[in-house]
């Protein structure tokens, strides 16, 4: 979708079951809790963890797994 930022990065190195990282950044046209999430993905493409700042609260930190 236009006006989406994504590239690769490098999983954190406590993270060895993830294979892929992807960093992402929200468009301003796009509601979001956070600008900027941070996927860890599975060598099968399964969502390992998102790590995610949550900047209406004042950047708040978050992590699912």
């Amino acid at each position: 979708m236009p006006g989406f930022s994504v590239r690769e990065i490098d999983p954190p190195p406590e993270e060895s079951a993830a294979a892929y990282g992807l960093e992402v950044t929200f468009p301003p046209h796009i509601v979001s809790h956070c600008t900027h999430s941070a996927a860890l993905l599975r060598p099968d493409f399964l969502l390992r963890r998102h790590d995610y700042e949550v900047t209406i609260t004042g950047a708040l930190r978050g992590a699912s797994m």
